[in-house]
């Protein structure tokens, strides 16, 4: 576990640090093994806000899971434009990063 001292915020930075963006997308989609069902508690509607920002950090890890976090914009072949969003996934951490628990998070970066 975790120091006491540890956020899940500060796992989550060290997560992508180490290329580990795609796992951390795969927690917060609720389709890794690590998910846990009872950290997720009973289906409560989160205000709209709340709903867009875990948006915004699923699609910002997806873009950095696929190009890195060096990039903030790839036109891929076929000419689509893809975007990182730095803005609104810090805005997720500020928040709390709700959508995934310490306990799944500290899970992941001790795999």
């Amino acid at each position: 576990m975790p120091h006491d001292h540890t956020t899940k915020q500060d796992l989550i930075r060290s997560l992508i640090a180490a290329g580990r963006a795609r796992e951390l997308l795969d927690l917060l989609l609720g389709l890794s093994p690590l998910c846990e069902p009872s950290a997720r508690g009973p289906v409560q509607l989160a205000p709209v806000a709340e709903t867009k920002l875990v948006a915004a950090a699923r699609g910002h890890l997806a873009f950095i899971a696929e190009f890195g976090v060096e990039r903030s914009h790839v036109i891929t072949g076929e000419g689509a434009h893809h975007f990182s969003s730095p803005e609104k996934f810090e805005e997720w951490l500020r928040i709390g990063a709700p959508g995934v628990s310490l306990t799944e998070v500290a899970a992941l970066s001790q795999s």
